[in-house]
């Protein structure tokens, strides 16, 4: 009997789930909706999960799933995998084991030896994999509280600077237009409540980093400081996890930010002392090797 096995990489703009074979060939990558354990409705993510998996399983007269592995963003404690795993469990039929995105690009990157991660996409985090099996993160406490350098983050900064100067609180920016005609409104009122009437408010103000960049590349002085905050506290986390851990300093960048050509050069720039390595492998594609690989230690 042929067997298949599912990764699914679930992010807050985006999941993308993936099929391979015990051959590690994909079968079908699919893209879903995003989902954030701490702001997403995981009912809703597990029946996505289980209609495109029974969709995939007949219109490729698959025989067998033997095992998910799922990357999701915002899980941190044993039992918010746990929570995950059951639910999609229940809806699928497979074993599942969940793990927390950034984990799934620690194990399947550096396939178990020392090594650190940095991502910087909708949210940021920065973890590292040590000697003894041991994770150790910074950062990633999602976009009200965290996640500086993030994609969030920059659009929640740019926001802020607009609305303080439209009403000669703060600086003036070019920033204040552009967000202005972003939301479709005149007064912070009409932006304000287009704000907080959006459901996907992290996704939304991930629109926003382009915005912000082009400002920086324009001079204006607040893009600028919002810019150069954002890379110093990414490199921050980085740096203070490797002087607390000893970690090897080698680091993986993943995320939406670093392919943005000119963050990732911005970025480089001021990141010292670290190898750097850049993503080879779609996270879904390194959670479904994971399933396979614990599909065959739990023969």
């Amino acid at each position: 009997m042929n067997k298949y096995f599912v990764g699914i990489d679930a992010g807050g703009t985006k999941t993308e789930l993936r099929v391979i074979s015990e051959h590690r060939l994909t079968v079908e990558r699919v893209r879903l909706a995003g989902f954030n354990y701490q702001n997403g409705d995981l009912n809703q993510f597990a029946k996505n999960v289980n209609e495109t998996l029974t969709r995939i399983k007949k219109e490729h007269r698959l025989e067998k799933y033997s095992f998910i592995v799922a990357g999701v963003a915002g899980v941190f404690l044993p039992y918010e995998k746990e929570k995950v795993a059951l639910k999609l469990e229940e809806l699928t039929g497979i074993p599942t084991r969940v793990m927390s995105d950034m984990e799934i690009l620690l194990y399947g990157t550096w396939e178990g030896e020392p090594g650190m991660v940095l991502i910087a996409g909708t949210g940021s985090i920065t973890a590292a994999l040590l000697n003894d099996g041991t994770v150790v993160r910074k950062g990633g406490y999602g976009y009200i509280i965290g996640d500086v350098g993030s994609g969030a983050w920059y659009g929640l900064s740019a926001v802020r600077a607009a609305l303080l100067s439209f009403e000669n609180l703060g600086p003036k920016t070019i920033l204040e237009e552009e967000i202005f005609k972003f939301f479709g409104g005149s007064t912070p009122r009409e932006i304000i409540g287009k704000f907080y009437l959006e459901k996907d408010k992290p996704s939304m103000l991930g629109k926003l980093f382009p915005i912000v960049l082009d400002a920086y590349f324009k001079g204006d002085v607040v893009a600028e400081r919002i810019m150069e905050d954002g890379i110093s506290g990414l490199v921050k986390m980085l740096t203070t996890l490797k002087e607390e851990t000893g970690v090897r300093p080698r680091v993986l960048l993943a995320g939406g930010l670093f392919k943005n050509s000119s963050f990732h050069r911005m970025f480089i720039k001021e990141l010292k002392g670290f190898n750097i390595e850049m993503l080879g492998s779609e996270p879904s594609y390194l959670a479904a090797k994971l399933a396979l690989k614990f599909a065959e230690e739990n023969k």
